[in-house]
């Protein structure tokens, strides 16, 4: 396709351009390839038309003729990524980084006008102008959910909200949370900068910002800026700042994260965060390009993304009722797609008659899937304490495999209670069965064991459930059981072990 067809552009009154964001055959605008060409192609007109007159462009608006603002990458294809694609996958993380640094130092003021969501590399792109302005409707959604993709977020998603609010803040409400949130909340955390209620309003609103702001720059870029919470650099002229003592203590709260032994992505963040923190923006971004190729291209984000993502595609509508009520919000916007029956951006549930009726046994078989997992969970605990294990192994091997919730609890229960009953086998058919040698399970052995008991007893409700249901079952063992989400729940990790 046309790099012109991919970012259109309209000219106003006073050298004031509209790059409108409008991918060809397809629902929404991806940081794609064909992305990162269209904006080089147009950056290298501006720069041109400038060099010849540099009246000619005094500012440009981005907008987006899709109901979503812009996307993030395509999910699916980081899904197929493997270590044979690292250097495509850097290349394109790079070549985001590249032509966003250029973007906000074009020497023309640049407004992001959002009319819809814009979620990970969508949100990256909009930091990177020097105005956000937004549609303040329901529906409407910002953040950077990368990490409960098993991924650190690249075009410049860690780097500028480490400028902008400083690296505990962006840590805690963003880049380690997943935190989604509506145009008010994004501008209470700094995200956003203005909002206004029509979305009629929101080129003239730009439009007026450009004219009033000519020689508008990047906070980071003006003279005199400081490094929100004090930058990561020991030891200071002054002394350690705040920011010094925090830093001792991240990767201790990174542990007692769930999924700390298993997803790579929040230590990825971290270190792209700290490390990206004391160097300049381009080397930053060569930071955080390489620790996004490396999450990209581990099994984890695979699995992760056929959770959070292609699962909630195929489960539709039902992943409403699989025990927690769980939309596909993030999972799905963050991709920009919809499921079907839940609009893009509102996420508001259609009584669609059209759906297939068969996917309507899927809540029904989660929550009894559910129970049955609590259930296979006490079995194998018990099961771990006659093989000589103390409850407070079997425990802590639940914890370390990322167990929580139901099952966490099943478990921990379970092998307490069997080691008041004193020794013996406590498996089915106990009874009938000679007495066993005990030997001893090192952690990693009794986490397989919890998960792959329980990831069996699920696999007796996956036998003819067509794909729809097999999605609502992967999502209810996660969601609802608590089966760790870096698996990409029970389907995957017993297709996969």
């Amino acid at each position: 396709m046309e790099s012109q067809d991919v970012i259109r552009e309209e000219e106003h009154d006073g050298g004031i351009l509209i790059w409108i964001l409008d991918a060809p055959g397809s629902a929404v605008n991806l940081l794609d390839d064909a992305f990162v060409a269209a904006l080089a192609s147009r950056l290298d007109e501006v720069e041109a038309r400038r060099d010849r007159d540099p009246g000619s462009v005094t500012g440009i608006i981005l907008a987006s003729a899709k109901e979503s603002f812009c996307a993030s990458a395509d999910l699916e294809t980081m899904a197929d990524a493997t270590t044979a694609d690292a250097q495509a996958v850097y290349d394109l993380a790079l070549g985001l980084g590249t032509q966003f640094r250029r973007l906000e130092t074009l020497g023309v003021p640049v407004v992001a006008a959002l009319n819809g969501s814009a979620l990970g590399g969508g949100l990256g792109l909009a930091l990177a102008t020097h105005h956000r302005i937004a549609v303040d409707v329901p529906g409407i959604r910002f953040g950077l959910p990368e990490v409960d993709f098993g991924i650190c977020p690249a075009a410049g998603g860690v780097l500028r909200t480490v400028r902008l609010l400083g690296v505990e803040r962006s840590l805690d409400e963003l880049l380690l949370s997943a935190s989604i949130m509506g145009t008010g909340d994004a501008m209470q955390r700094g995200i956003v900068d203005e909002s206004v209620e029509d979305e009629e309003d929101l080129l003239p609103t730009a439009r007026q910002w450009v004219l009033d702001h000519p020689d508008a720059v990047q906070p980071w870029d003006a003279d005199g800026y400081e490094f929100p919470g004090g930058a990561p650099r020991i030891p200071t002229p002054e002394g350690p700042n705040s920011l010094t003592a925090v830093l001792q203590f991240l990767p201790a709260r990174l542990r007692s994260r769930p999924d700390a032994l298993h997803n790579p992505a929040p230590r990825a963040i971290l270190a792209a965060a700290v490390e990206g923190a004391q160097v300049d923006i381009a080397t930053a971004a060569a930071i955080e390009a390489r620790y996004f190729t490396q999450t990209v291209t581990a099994p984890v984000s695979s699995a992760m993304i056929g959770l959070r993502h292609a699962d909630r595609k195929a489960a539709g509508p039902q992943a409403m009722d699989a025990t927690t009520g769980a939309v596909p919000d993030a999972a799905t916007a963050a991709a920009g797609e919809s499921t079907p029956g839940v609009h893009a951006d509102t996420a508001e549930v259609r009584d669609d008659e059209a759906l297939d009726p068969t996917r309507r046994a899927g809540p029904d078989a989660a929550r009894q899937m559910v129970a049955d997992l609590a259930e296979a969970a006490r079995t194998a605990a018990r099961e771990l304490v006659t093989e000589g294990m103390s409850d407070i192994s079997v425990t802590r091997a639940a914890e370390q495999a990322g167990l929580s919730s139901s099952l966490f609890q099943a478990i921990e229960e379970a092998a307490r209670e069997a080691v008041r009953e004193g020794p013996g086998d406590h498996g089915p058919g106990a009874a009938d069965r000679e007495p066993a040698p005990h030997r001893r399970l090192d952690t990693d052995e009794a986490q397989r064991h919890l998960l792959s008991a329980i990831a069996d007893a699920g696999r007796r409700h996956l036998a003819d459930r067509n794909p729809a249901t097999a999605a609502v079952l992967n999502i209810a063992s996660v969601d609802g059981a608590g089966y760790p989400a870096w698996t990409g729940g029970i389907a995957r990790w017993t297709g996969n072990r």
